[in-house]
């Protein structure tokens, strides 16, 4: 399967439906409509040729392929979303920012001093 064809936000979805175990909840944890979400669900289960989560009575149970996919499909959000959170720290020594400050002369003689 090439990445190229894959919409990655269909993962982050899966991980929202192996999580809540239901469309609706699912739905509302993305930011997805109830019908939005099964949509995303078929084209899942299109996707991995599996039916992923299967109704039994009132709830839906991971397939045993979804139950592979759990956690590498966690891990991999994970560190994308640690990419894209990541930024350098402040380095103090190589910062060449120039800061203003200003105030009245009464709060710099008290801050201050003379």
């Amino acid at each position: 399967m090439s990445l190229a064809g894959v919409d990655l936000n269909l993962l982050v979805a899966l991980d929202a439906l192996l999580a809540e175990r239901s469309v609706t909840r699912a739905a509302e944890r993305v930011g997805l409509s109830q019908p939005g979400m099964s949509n995303t669900l078929a084209r899942l289960r299109k996707l991995f040729g599996d039916p992923l989560l299967v109704r039994e009575g009132m709830a839906l149970v991971p397939t045993p392929r979804a139950e592979a996919l759990r956690e590498p499909v966690r891990e991999a959000l994970g560190l994308i979303q640690q990419a894209l959170a990541g930024r350098p720290g402040f380095d103090p020594a190589r910062d060449r920012a120039t800061f203003t400050v200003s105030c009245s002369d009464y709060s710099l003689l008290m801050l201050i001093g003379p």
